[in-house]
């Protein structure tokens, strides 16, 4: 099964791609992953909110580092939460981060499951998507 994986959490790239090397690892088939800070780089801070719409509606997963989440982000998740409750298809949103952070209850609600260490939740998205 192809899938898109979006990414949310600050605009560091280095977890997105350890993340991303883990996922490829164990992935029968490989993801897309679109990443935030490359859109804006491209398009800027306008095209951002347009295509991170477009990403957003048209992905399976998205990964949400919940230690570096920002003002923009929330909105983000705001658009993940607003499409599952009213589109026909399910986003799955699960998190990376410290364990001992408390969380908004808002993040806290919507995320499917949270881990603390990469390869760990890699392992538990590949069951998700290719049981």
């Amino acid at each position: 099964m192809k899938c898109k994986i979006y990414t949310i959490g600050g605009n560091a790239m280095n977890w997105r791609n350890k993340i991303q090397k883990c996922i490829e690892t164990l992935a029968d088939t490989q993801p897309k992953f679109v990443h935030p800070p490359i859109l804006y780089d491209e398009f800027g801070a306008d095209g951002l909110e347009a295509w991170s719409l477009y990403h957003i509606s048209n992905s399976d997963i998205v990964i949400v580092n919940t230690d570096e989440l920002n003002t923009r982000d929330m909105y983000d998740l705001g658009i993940v939460n607003a499409l599952n409750k009213f589109n026909n298809k399910q986003i799955f949103v699960v998190g990376i981060g410290n364990l001992s952070v408390i969380l908004p209850p808002f993040v806290e609600s919507i995320l499917l499951h949270r881990e603390s260490n990469y390869e760990d939740l890699a392992y538990y998205i590949s069951r998700l998507l290719w049981p």
